[in-house]
């Protein structure tokens, strides 16, 4: 699959004069993660099994390249193949990661087979421009109809969640539905920043993770991006910090919107053991009644 990344652009990368001259192929991250789909796909025992991609990352590593890869890989090589995208914002979706897989697949040296508009890339075959297509789909979590009934039995499905920390777990229930076919090749992906430390993204990486494939990309270990720039965040921000950490690290912050005590704090205090003797120094009856201990810290 790596190979078709590259074969299929016309605008080959390393050749002088063409928009993707100074790319020599796809980035590690990309290559890898293209490989780990052909290997699936190519193994009988996990090709019709629901491979599922979560990848968090810093800014600029190229997670919009990478789907649109998969996109016309998908499209370019399964006879009515279906693709659902969607991202956090409807602004998202319609002004970043929608025009980005149209530029992409107008670099295909086989672009003339599909027609691509604002909303959907659809076959020229005739006859099967309603089954063969991917489609720019925004989510309400009061109106998730449009993600219901994607099936597409003995063919391929491939659903693509992008800046997925944001989009919101009632959507992600409903995506579930498209993983039931029989005999179906169905690859689901979800990439972003990772701004919140809860929701269905975060638990890619933690309650979920035996069932997702997952990495966390430091952008400062990707190619083509701008390590000053990156440096300046942490001089400014501080390695540890929660700006770091989502901007760069590709880490979950320690601390949602709404959370008083960031999660680390939290955690390593599970973790502690506190003996009788730790807290002899305590007034009894605050020890008895826990809602007090503030106010005698307090003091």
């Amino acid at each position: 699959m790596t190979r078709w990344a590259m074969r299929c652009m016309r605008s080959r990368g390393g050749e002088d004069g063409t928009e993707l001259a100074h790319a020599s192929g796809p980035r590690q991250w990309q290559a890898d993660a293209f490989r780990e789909i052909g290997e699936h796909l190519q193994n009988p025992a996990t090709r019709h099994q629901p491979l599922m991609i979560a990848r968090a990352s810093g800014h600029g590593i190229g997670k919009s390249a990478f789907i649109s890869m998969l996109i016309n890989w998908g499209m370019s090589t399964c006879e009515d193949c279906k693709v659902v995208v969607t991202a956090n914002t409807d602004n998202q979706l319609r002004t970043k990661t929608w025009p980005e897989i149209i530029k992409w697949s107008n670099l295909a040296i086989n672009k003339d087979w599909f027609t691509c508009t604002a909303t959907a890339m659809y076959s020229n075959d005739p006859g099967h421009d309603k089954r063969w297509r991917a489609d720019a789909i925004p989510w309400s979590e009061h109106n998730t109809e449009a993600f219901a009934g994607l099936h597409n039995e003995r063919k391929r499905i491939i659903v693509v969640f992008d800046e997925a920390s944001n989009i919101a777990d009632l959507v992600w229930e409903v995506a579930e539905g498209a993983l039931t076919d029989e005999d179906t090749e169905i690859i689901w992906v979800a990439f972003g920043n990772p701004t919140r430390n809860i929701g269905r993204f975060r638990e890619c990486f933690r309650k979920y993770k035996h069932r997702w494939k997952c990495a966390q990309i430091d952008s400062r270990t990707v190619e083509g991006t701008n390590k000053q720039q990156l440096q300046k965040w942490v001089d400014d921000y501080g390695e540890d910090s929660d700006f770091v950490k989502v901007r760069v690290r590709g880490i979950f912050p320690d601390a949602s919107e709404l959370q008083f005590i960031p999660t680390g704090l939290t955690d390593e205090a599970m973790k502690r053991v506190v003996t009788a003797a730790q807290v002899a120094h305590a007034p009894a009856d605050n020890r008895r009644r826990p809602g007090h201990i503030q106010a005698w810290m307090m003091q």
